[in-house]
């Protein structure tokens, strides 16, 4: 693994530009994700157009974990492939958690918003249920075919690096 990766981040609100930054290491519970692809949605839009200089914005990625921080479950290995949504996981201890209502959680962090996202060769996440092991791929993709599931455009850095060269 190198020591830096490419990100697409938020230079000024409305305007991306392309930087490298070190690669991170994970957080304990959490796993560092090489970004294979990453959705571009209408909630991304506004996340970009509204968001603070220096964030990365992207939800919907793709990738395989790189790295394992401290304490993550052994369900999560290293080279396995995930998907990671735009919440980040509820906490389970705010007043909604306690109610069952993971959704409307206070302290999950949103990707591409309050924490980096999928714009890059490199995010971090919080493994959980939402964090989809990928091994169900062809139930996703039959879903997407079939109507259940759009996506408006899929962007891979690889794409994105050759178009900028």
């Amino acid at each position: 693994m190198t020591a830096t990766y490419r990100a697409m981040q938020i230079a000024e609100p409305g305007r991306l530009e392309l930087v490298e930054r070190p690669v991170p290491q994970p957080q304990p519970g959490h796993v560092l994700i090489a970004v294979e692809a990453c959705g571009i949605c209408g909630a991304d839009s506004g996340d970009i157009e509204h968001g603070t200089p220096g964030r990365i914005p992207g939800h919907e990625v793709v990738g395989r974990i790189a790295k394992l921080g401290e304490g993550v479950p052994p369900i999560w290995r290293i080279g396995q492939r995930v998907g990671v949504g735009r919440f980040g996981g509820h906490c389970e201890t705010c007043r909604e958690c306690r109610r069952g209502r993971f959704h409307l959680c206070r302290n999950q962090p949103v990707l591409g918003a309050s924490c980096d996202g999928g714009y890059a060769e490199m995010t971090g996440a919080r493994p959980m249920i939402e964090t989809m092991p990928l091994e169900r791929a062809m139930e996703a993709y039959r879903k997407m075919r079939s109507g259940d599931v759009k996506f408006r455009m899929v962007l891979t850095m690889k794409e994105h690096a050759h178009a900028h060269q």
